[in-house]
């Protein structure tokens, strides 16, 4: 058995064949082995690696369905619900595919008054020790179950906001279990945080409901943050920045230069933070969407927050332009370089970023922006202070308001879903969107590019001139490798399991290598038997790409590392070796406390995988509490 290992990563790894199933006596030795030759050789470690890789030609077509969900309204707005497969045409990048499924999700008929009941008890939380009613899900196909993502962004979302949105998301969901779709909820509070996993029993999505209504949010000091800003604004109230002005309290002549300057650097220090928030709560908004990829069936994921700046700061930017419109042009602080500055940090780039990935992993979005109504020139109380007059107050909210929908509305138009916005009335916004969900149509066909990893554009006509049609405007065409890499996401978020391939997953005792640092040694042991060999030559041989993901005790997520795994026996020790195992050790850098794992197994010849998740307690105080 060649050993291979992968240069320049953070893994030191080996494999071999294994005799036996014991993990003592073949772990040490081995990445002892692996240290050494890691150390010794990494160049011509990868020479053979490739080599072995290069050895063996495969050709094995994979066959990948796009799915695209189409919501058809007349004029009126109103679902129609009558069209067959023979209403639509679907075009790949202007050419005209073939349809291979097509699936219409009838609406369930309207549920009973006693259901209503039980229904608004769910959307008030259980009291006084109420049971949670029984809810009979609908029967689905798998391929057309709904699986339904509430992705709660705590960052931007207020403590009132947030209580009275999940007040009235029991109701919805409660339908939408009923209709026979699966419900998950996570909340993102700088790290991710599963509420619960995909579950059709309503008891469990109550639970985290009120669970989330109690989290702390970082909306309001945010805008704590925003009314020292701008309140910087106003020192020297009153007094129009001319050189020489004396300011109260003290009657001090201050240099009004010197305040335009502090004023201009509050805003960007300012900006600055809430685009590095915005961008971490985008980021994790994306390694769950990258997650669900590898569920079957429909997906959709629905994002409450108070909402997005497209431009973070750019009421203030408008209310310092507004104050020193007239002041001297001061290089570093002028009102002219605002607009640079605003452009410098546009988010559209980090928001297109999102959609391209829904697109890619074809899940749909919807946006709840749980801050409520607030019509164009209105002051809201976050706002505070007016000294610079209502005009310039209602200047600037209008503009932070505008910022702030914008993202909302382009996250879901650009992947087939709607935004709820200026609605203080969500359980009626909810109820449309449940009838959304209730009238699509689902259109499959067979991807033209077999897995190119580049964008298509999608079009859906209905060939009705008078209905009108919303659906996702493309996708990526993702590699098998890069499926398969998803699924050890869709291990560490979704809690899932698979292991068609019979692998393993052995640990050692993790090694202390600094202050709060460890190696963990693992041994992943795949069944010869259940792998698929190629005859070449005197040897028999095989392809396998192995994929490993941690995520760290605070919620942090890895990249996806990808080690190619080339595997050759003896033809004439082939049937010997049925009953062996062959092994892939490496080290894991982690923390102290109880990282996640995960392990997926890709045999390239067959196409079959496996992905497994463990959780490890590292570090004394983390075995001491497994102990318990």
């Amino acid at each position: 058995m060649r050993s291979t290992q992968t240069p320049n990563h953070p893994l030191r790894a080996d494999a071999r064949v294994l005799g036996a199933p014991s993990l003592a006596g073949f772990l040490l030795p081995i990445f002892a082995l692996a240290l050494l030759l890691a150390l010794a050789a990494p160049a011509r470690g990868q020479d053979q690696a490739e080599a072995a890789s290069g050895d063996l030609f495969i050709e094995r077509v994979d066959i990948n369905v796009i799915n695209v969900e189409a919501f058809v309204t007349d004029k009126s707005g109103n679902s129609v619900d009558d069209l067959t497969v023979d209403d639509f045409e679907v075009y790949e990048d202007g050419k005209l595919v073939e349809l291979t499924n097509f699936f219409q999700n009838d609406r369930v008929a309207p549920v009973n008054e006693q259901f209503d009941r039980d229904r608004q008890m769910v959307s008030e939380g259980r009291r006084g020790g109420q049971s949670t009613p029984a809810v009979t899900p609908r029967e689905v196909p798998e391929d057309q179950r709904l699986n339904l993502v509430v992705y709660v962004d705590l960052y931007h979302l207020r403590p009132a906001n947030r209580t009275k949105v999940m007040k009235q998301l029991g109701g919805f969901l409660e339908d939408r279990i009923h209709q026979g779709d699966r419900v998950m909820m996570i909340a993102h509070q700088r790290t991710l945080q599963l509420i619960h996993p995909f579950t059709q029993d309503i008891g469990q999505v109550v639970q985290g409901i009120e669970r989330v209504a109690k989290m702390a949010t970082n909306g309001q000091m945010a805008d704590a943050e925003r009314r020292r800003v701008r309140n910087s604004l106003f020192e020297g109230r009153g007094a129009e920045p001319t050189p020489g002005q004396l300011l109260p309290p003290g009657g001090s002549a201050v240099d009004p230069g010197v305040i335009q300057t502090n004023v201009i650097e509050n805003i960007r220090l300012f900006v600055q933070q809430q685009r590095l928030e915005t961008e971490n709560s985008m980021k994790a908004l994306e390694t769950v969407l990258r997650s669900l990829g590898g569920l079957p069936g429909r997906r959709a994921l629905l994002y409450v927050s108070d909402g997005l700046e497209k431009q973070p700061g750019s009421d203030l930017y408008q209310m310092y332009t507004e104050r020193y419109s007239a002041a001297p042009r001061v290089t570093a602080s002028s009102p002219s370089r605002t607009g640079i500055e605003l452009t410098r940090n546009d988010l559209t780039d980090v928001y297109h970023k999102v959609t391209s990935v829904a697109n890619t992993h074809q899940v749909t979005l919807y946006t709840l922006q749980a801050r409520g109504a607030m019509g164009l020139g209105t002051v809201s109380a976050e706002e505070g202070d007016n000294s610079m007059g209502l005009g310039g107050s209602l200047t600037s909210s209008n503009e932070r308001q505008s910022s702030e929908q914008e993202p909302l509305i382009d996250l879901a138009e650009e992947t087939g879903g709607s935004a709820i916005i200026n609605s203080s009335n969500f359980a009626g916004a909810l109820e449309s969107l449940s009838k959304d969900f209730n009238s699509l149509y689902s259109l499959g066909y067979r991807s033209r590019t077999g897995g190119d990893g580049r964008y298509h554009k999608i079009e859906v006509k209905v060939k009705r001139p008078d209905l009108r049609v919303r659906h996702r405007s493309g996708y990526v065409d993702s590699t098998q490798e890069q499926r398969v890499a998803d699924r050890a996401f869709s291990s560490l978020i979704l809690d899932l399991e698979s292991n068609a391939l019979g692998v393993t997953v052995d640990f050692a005792t993790p090694q202390l290598e600094g202050l709060n640092k460890y190696h963990l040694p693992l041994l992943v042991r795949i069944p010869l038997r259940e792998l698929t060999l190629l005859p070449d030559g005197d040897k028999h041989k095989g392809k396998l790409r192995l994929f490993f993901a941690v995520q760290d005790p605070d919620g942090a997520i890895s990249q996806v590392q990808e080690v190619p795994y080339p595997v050759e026996i003896p033809a004439a020790e082939a049937n010997q070796l049925q009953d062996k195992e062959i092994g892939y050790a490496l080290k894991l850098a982690v923390r102290e406390g109880t990282p996640k794992v995960a392990v997926s197994v890709w045999d390239e010849i067959s196409g079959i995988e496996s992905y497994l998740l463990r959780s490890v307690p590292v570090g004394k105080k983390a075995t001491k509490k497994a102990a318990r």
